[in-house]
């Protein structure tokens, strides 16, 4: 059996900002898994450009990663909300077909499983501008504070620090609605 070492970099989270402790900032977003039928051809075709322009926006930052998460469904909470539905005198029998779908369910499947999809994206809070200067100036200034992070082993930010992600995180926001994310 292989030996896995996990090492959790985040130090700090803001909605669905983190901030990872080389000063970097990742954005993590649930999309919802899409299911269109073989036979809607145009709807395909839609999907296809929309997913495409959400990828071509990306483009900027580099990189992203896309990953599953099983998450159990709770039948029981589930069929609790159905039970409320039912009338007086076809509660007893809802309960007897319910619990017997449950039993059955379990006794056949095992623990039900929803995956959801994430995905999970560098940002940038610089601004690029026209001014070289400036922007060397900054560039230097950033891989400054990073080499002495690594050397004192510690990383200080502001507690606000999520701010400078905020239209990063706007855009991106905006650009993964084309896919409900």
């Amino acid at each position: 059996m292989n030996k896995v070492d996990f090492e959790n970099r985040v130090i700090s989270v803001h909605d669905n900002l983190a901030l990872r402790d080389d000063g970097s900032v990742i954005a993590m977003y649930e999309v919802p898994a899409s299911i269109i039928s073989s036979m809607d051809v145009e709807g395909k075709i839609k999907f296809k450009k929309r997913t495409e322009a959400v990828f071509a926006s990306l483009a900027p930052n580099l990189s992203f990663d896309i990953g599953m998460l099983p998450v159990p469904i709770n039948l029981e909470e589930r069929f609790g909300a159905l039970l409320e539905d039912c009338a007086d005198d076809t509660y007893d029998m809802a309960l007897y077909f319910l619990e017997k779908t449950n039993e059955d369910l379990y006794g056949s499947i095992g623990q039900l499983i929803n995956y959801k999809f994430f995905m999970t994206i560098p940002l940038k809070s610089f601004e690029v501008s026209g001014d070289i200067k400036q922007m060397l100036k900054d560039a230097w200034g950033r891989f400054k504070e990073k080499a002495v992070a690594v050397v004192r082993q510690t990383l200080e930010f502001e507690m606000n620090w999520y701010e400078a992600y905020d239209k990063a995180n706007r855009d991106l926001e905006l650009n993964l609605s084309l896919i409900q994310g």
